[in-house]
């Protein structure tokens, strides 16, 4: 008789570790193609790049791109750039040729001496700029290639600064 008691309560908790394991089973997906397990494992690689003006002209411009060809350029300006209604400042990004590939100057709004904190977007694959960390050495550049330009358009005040890959 306690034989019996002791054969169904261990057949129940086989049971009940097979109903329990195939429950788990069904609530959390094996498959790798559920976008809730690939948290964290993302292959893109955001890049961040600083141009910093200390001299002069005080400030910093800041680059990430996370898509390629989409990169979001902030900065600010504290010092350097007096009486901006007759200077006329131009912000520029160059490539390591000198040509102009960006033109921030309309996304920014002087104000005593300096910016307000300005934000925008640009189509510029950063990469190109800043150099590969790929080893893809056909397309590598030389880091830093890139600069930013603040000048006048009278040529009175300018600057210029590299733009570093941060990582």
């Amino acid at each position: 008789m306690m034989n019996k008691k002791i054969t169904y309560l261990a057949l129940a908790l086989i049971l009940l570790v097979v109903f329990v394991q195939d429950s788990i089973a069904r609530t959390i997906p094996q498959s790798n193609s559920n976008p809730l397990l690939k948290r964290g494992e993302d292959d893109s690689v955001c890049i961040v790049a600083k141009a910093v003006f200390d001299d002069e002209i005080t400030g910093i411009i800041t680059f990430a791109e996370k898509e390629k060809g989409c990169t979001f350029v902030f900065g600010l300006f504290s010092k350097g750039l007096d009486d901006p209604e007759k200077n006329c400042f131009n912000v520029l990004i160059e490539d390591c040729d000198g040509k102009v590939v960006a033109n921030l100057t309309d996304s920014i709004e002087f104000v005593d001496g300096g910016t307000k904190p300005f934000f925008t977007k640009i189509d510029l694959d950063l990469d190109d700029l800043v150099g590969s960390s790929s080893g893809d050495k056909r397309k590598r550049q030389i880091p830093g290639t890139g600069t930013a330009e603040v000048e006048s358009v009278s040529g009175d005040i300018g600057e210029s600064a590299p733009i570093e890959r941060v990582f």
